[in-house]
């Protein structure tokens, strides 16, 4: 395992003291580590995870991949905190101010917007998208009664009614 320490930080390019730092140990911990004179305890593994996304599995045992398959949702916060960790005059920055203060209207007025664009590039018309967006409502709508009967009369031969 100790190799495989050295592996991660070396993939993110840090100095020891850096990724001691960054996980609370001194550089004189992560050397040890890494030259298997000392143990790793699994709280600073578990640390190592989630710190660096690396998959535990793989740090303990070598197999599989060396980082974890993020989320939408992680991938969506990582990006965030990027941006808020930014500087105020950034675009990016900029962009979620003024997404944070959206009303209602205001989040209507960009879907009617980001629906125009995609009308536009996929030579859709807004007629075509409300058929679509009908179809799926139907076919939701089907697929609820069918839930619903089958908890009237169940498949099983079950009579509840």
């Amino acid at each position: 395992m100790y190799m495989r320490i050295k592996a991660v930080r070396k993939s993110v390019g840090m100095s020891q003291r850096a990724f001691g730092e960054s996980l609370g140990a001194s550089r004189d911990i992560i050397s040890n580590i890494e030259q298997g004179r000392q143990a790793i305890s699994d709280t600073l593994v578990r640390l190592i995870c989630k710190v660096y996304n690396v998959n535990e599995h793989w740090l303990r045992t070598g197999e599989g991949e060396m980082r974890c398959e993020e989320t939408v949702d992680e991938k969506l916060r990582s990006w965030v905190d990027e941006v808020l960790s930014g500087r105020p005059e950034n675009i990016r920055y900029a962009f979620l101010t003024v997404m944070s203060n959206l009303d209602d209207d205001g989040w209507k007025r960009i879907a009617d917007f980001v629906e125009r664009v995609y009308c536009e590039t996929h030579s859709t018309t807004p007629e075509e998208i409300d058929r679509e967006k009908d179809r799926l409502q139907l076919a939701d709508e089907i697929e609820e009664s069918e839930n619903q009967m089958e908890e009237l009369y169940p498949s099983d031969g079950r009579n509840i009614v």
